[in-house]
């Protein structure tokens, strides 16, 4: 959940298979690239209109609203083993994606690229990518220069991820949601960790009992910086500002029911002893 890192790790890509590369390296601290890009064989289009925009970007702009739009990206699988897809594009747009002609859902109708795992082939195996675009208002965008299929290396994934119990947080017996703990030993000084959750400011960060600033790491995570080697306490609060209006709001609550109650009791003491 919490590792050490390379302080180069911190700038993300347009490509997802190139950022899952980078982050496995800044985790094992080798260069490792469990992601291969495979050479796009050809690509076939029609119902739409193929251009270069001044960003560099290939766009598909359907003719009209009423027509089939597709783009079909084909490639040949180099080894026996499980292939990936991913679609670099400055404006994501939903389609409907065919693999070997197989409906797998409507995909990339979302504010970022992803990895999709195609399946697993033999070498020589032909794949091909068939995208019908599901909102004519919406063209489809694609980074000039990018790859989009890719070999999973797994006996290079594996041999990498060896090395990740090297500076990894030791957790303690019964974490909550809420905070956790541990102890774990850096080998050399600012030492950069990830704490592999999505970035939230409210994340609060304790080394050996002194509070430590977080940043962003990889455009996604949580990162920070443990200052000198050795073996060191963390301890990870999740602290909701919610939460502190919420407990702030109750306790002038209570403060208000018992001024009330003590301002009641004097009233009605002040009224017996008038009588």
């Amino acid at each position: 959940l919490v590792y050490g890192i390379r302080a180069d790790a911190f700038t993300p890509t347009v490509n997802a298979a190139t950022n899952g590369n980078r982050l496995l390296s800044a985790l094992t601290g080798t260069e490792t690239a469990a992601f291969l890009p495979l050479q796009t064989g050809s690509t076939l289009f029609g119902g739409c209109n193929a251009y270069t925009s001044a960003e560099n970007t290939l766009v598909y702009l359907p003719k009209s609203s009423d027509s089939v739009a597709f783009v079909t990206l084909i490639t040949t699988a180099s080894a026996n083993g499980a292939l990936f897809f991913t679609l670099p594009a400055p404006i994501t747009a939903p389609v409907y994606l065919y693999i070997n002609d197989v409906y797998a859902g409507v995909h990339f109708d979302t504010s970022c690229s992803y990895m999709l795992y195609l399946g697993h082939f033999r070498a020589g195996d032909t794949v091909r990518v068939r995208m019908v675009m599901a909102d004519n208002d919406r063209p489809l965008q694609i980074y000039r220069g990018e790859d989009f299929f890719y070999f999973y290396d797994e006996a290079a994934a594996n041999a990498a991820l060896t090395s990740l119990a090297q500076t990894q947080l030791q957790i303690d017996a019964a974490p909550s949601h809420a905070r956790l703990s541990g102890n774990l030993i850096t080998t050399e000084p600012q030492q950069k960790m990830l704490f592999t959750v999505p970035f939230d400011p409210n994340w609060h960060i304790f080394v050996d009992g002194h509070r430590v600033e977080t940043a962003k790491a990889l455009g996604a995570l949580v990162s920070f910086t443990v200052d000198t080697p050795g073996t060191h306490r963390i301890e990870l609060k999740y602290r909701s500002p919610q939460l502190a209006w919420g407990t702030v709001i109750s306790l002038l609550g209570i403060a208000a029911l018992i001024g009330t109650c003590v301002i009641e009791r004097k009233k009605r003491f002040f009224e017996k002893d008038f009588t």
